[in-house]
């Protein structure tokens, strides 16, 4: 019972520490790339999680709301949003390379945590074949991806 305790804390102290740090990771000049790259990546983790959870390939034995979702509600809207938010900001004006670089550490970040939650709590849980390189590769490509979508919709915009 102490640990379900404890995972629960856990979770909505990361999810506090999120939306506090949101609105300040919204630049005024550039706000509507920040929504974009938040909506972007919650609507894209919302199906894909959806999936995995229906495939029994992940599941959460604690979350948000268990009684309306299978998925982890605090993860795919408000954590990983928030941090695609802050990666899109400090790769606004880096190349390809430093986009790289910087994507990668932060994913190493996400996934230190992951791994922690898997081994520590009930938050998280790898089944039928899922590995630890699922995880980093899918953080990977979905955030470069993320991030790609982001800059192109911003040159699109101001294409003369």
């Amino acid at each position: 019972m102490k640990r379900n305790i404890f995972d629960k804390n856990f979770l909505r102290g990361v999810s506090l520490v999120a939306i506090i740090l949101l609105p300040f990771l919204f630049k005024k000049n550039s706000l509507k790339y920040g929504l974009l790259a938040f909506l972007l990546n919650a609507i894209t983790n919302g199906w894909m999680d959806q999936y995995l959870v229906y495939h029994k390939k992940l599941e959460y034995p604690i979350r948000f709301m268990p009684k309306l979702f299978k998925k982890n509600v605090a993860f795919d809207y408000l954590l990983y949003p928030t941090v695609s938010v802050f990666l899109n900001n400090i790769t606004e004006k880096d190349g390809k390379r430093m986009t790289f670089v910087k994507v990668l550490g932060m994913i190493l970040c996400i996934f230190g945590v992951e791994i922690w939650a898997t081994k520590n709590t009930k938050l998280i849980k790898w089944k039928n074949g899922w590995k630890w390189y699922h995880s980093i590769i899918g953080l990977a490509i979905k955030s470069w991806l993320n991030i790609w979508v982001v800059k192109m919709i911003k040159s699109g915009f101001h294409y003369k």
